[in-house]
Parts: C-alpha cells; sequence; structure tokens
C-alpha cells in the first residue's frame, strides 16, 4: 500500500516541472502558473493570503468549523483510527490540511495542487505533508487508501467533473466521504444590494 504522507518538494513531479521560476509568469506584476492553462488566478504571496482570508470566511460560513456535516466527517476519520488518511485536493495555502492535522493528529493528511503551498516546517503538523498533483491528471494515481477526499472551490479548474468524482469514489475507503464546496459568486455593491453580471456586448458593460 503507498504512504499517502509521501512527500516530493523537488521541482519535478509526474513528469512536470513546478514551482520552478521558469513556470512562473509574470503579468502585471503577478505571477501565474505557466503549466496550467485554465488556471486564472495568480501564484504569489498576495494569492496566498487570499486563500487564506478565504479559509477564515468559510470557517465563519461553517459556524466555525471547517468542515461541514462534522458528525459524518468524525465517524469517518474516528472508525479508521490510526489509519485514517485525508485527502485535500486543490490545497492552495494549506491552511484547511494543516487545519485537519491538528484536529485529527492520529490521521495523515495530504494535500496536493498544482504549486505546492509556501508553509513552514513549524507550521506544518507532522502528520500533514504536500505534494505536487493536478486534480485533471493525476487522479488515478491515488490508491483507495483514503477516509475523507476534500475539493473545496476547485469546480471551476476541474476540466471534467464527473470523471472526478467517478475517481474521488474509486479512492474513497467503504464508509469514506467526500466534501465537495462550491461556490455561487454574486457581485455586490457596498450597500450589499446584487449586481447583475453584464457581458461586453450588453448595454452598459463596465469592464
Amino acid at each position: 500500500m503507498a504512504d499517502p504522507t509521501t512527500t516530493d518538494l523537488s521541482t519535478h513531479e509526474n513528469g512536470r516541472s513546478i514551482n520552478s521560476p521558469s513556470d512562473i509568469l509574470k503579468t502585471r506584476e503577478r505571477d501565474f502558473p505557466k503549466q496550467c492553462y485554465f488556471y486564472d488566478l495568480p501564484n504569489d504571496a498576495d494569492e496566498q493570503s487570499r486563500l487564506d482570508s478565504q479559509h477564515q470566511m468559510l470557517k465563519v460560513a461553517l459556524g466555525g468549523s471547517i468542515y461541514p456535516e462534522p458528525d459524518l466527517v468524525n465517524k469517518a476519520l474516528v472508525g479508521a483510527g490510526d489509519r485514517a488518511n485525508i485527502l485535500d485536493i486543490g490545497t492552495g495555502s494549506g491552511a484547511w490540511a494543516i487545519e485537519m492535522a491538528k484536529h485529527f493528529p492520529q490521521a495523515n493528511v495530504l494535500g496536493v495542487d498544482i504549486v505546492l503551498p509556501d508553509v513552514p516546517e513549524s507550521r506544518r503538523p507532522s502528520n500533514c505533508h504536500f505534494k505536487l498533483a493536478d486534480v485533471n491528471e493525476d487522479m488515478d494515481t491515488f490508491e483507495p487508501i483514503f477516509d475523507v477526499v476534500h475539493w473545496r472551490l476547485v469546480e471551476t479548474s476541474t476540466v471534467d467533473t464527473d470523471l472526478f468524482f467517478y475517481e474521488a469514489a474509486r479512492i474513497l475507503r467503504p464508509g469514506g466521504i467526500l466534501i465537495a464546496v462550491g461556490a455561487n459568486a454574486r457581485a455586490v455593491d457596498k450597500t450589499g444590494a446584487i449586481i447583475p453580471l453584464k457581458k461586453p456586448n450588453d448595454p452598459e458593460y463596465m469592464p
């Protein structure tokens, strides 16, 4: 059985070089990952800070928890004992994975993304690890050893969601659960009123 906590901090993973200077595209003074053409968000310190803020915002929305349906999550992980494995897909800044590792010290937590989070060793619990992996190319490399698979706000970067859900079900052990969190983004003005979205050819469109 493969160890889900295997960490590869080198610049190569699955045949792709990532996190090296040549894989970073600088545009408008922001850094963007070159290797993922359909991922439009930057990869720099400001983006990591935004992801940390987003994590805190979602905690508030969940009443202080970092996952919905806590009874189901606790049952899946406590029942697995010290064999519990958690996979965080699109880990971003690594905030969710780190908190889960603290909440469930008996579990192995693996966070994966196309860019490794910049997490100092002192902030990372010993049962939390990070690995380079792409949700669109590498799901078939994971073995069916996970009790919780976490997929939060990654839907716009997932090319084939049907295939993803198939693979997520495949790598979950019996009794395991998939936590899928999506968003329905809407623009609001300073009063909180919803601003109707406009396309470039619509009247009153403002770029």
